[in-house]
């Protein structure tokens, strides 16, 4: 998907992609995701567990995006039951 997305890109065009961090989804906000097989389940791009800086670093230099900038200090909701996300950047050539 990210080589698709960055494909669209002129040259130096960034990629932004903001998500979970590994872990970093309560167990509680599970429930906001569609269950498979339920009425837009096949238009979401859904996984339980969140990324690594690394794998995105991956997929992002695999796209062939440079200037990699990862941002792993975000925190969406309230103080008990917050969820941790990235933002990450790469730019195309």
């Amino acid at each position: 998907m990210t080589r698709i997305l960055a494909s669209f890109l002129k040259p130096g065009g960034a990629l932004i992609v903001a998500d979970f961090l590994k872990g970093g989804m309560p167990k509680a906000h599970k429930h906001v995701l569609p269950a498979e097989g339920s009425e837009g389940w096949e238009r979401n791009v859904s996984h339980m567990d969140g990324f690594e800086e690394q794998d995105i670093r991956r997929v992002f230099e695999d796209a062939g995006l440079q200037s990699f900038v990862f941002n792993s200090d975000v925190a969406v909701g309230d103080e008990e039951d917050q969820m941790r996300v990235f933002i990450a950047k790469g730019i195309h050539s």
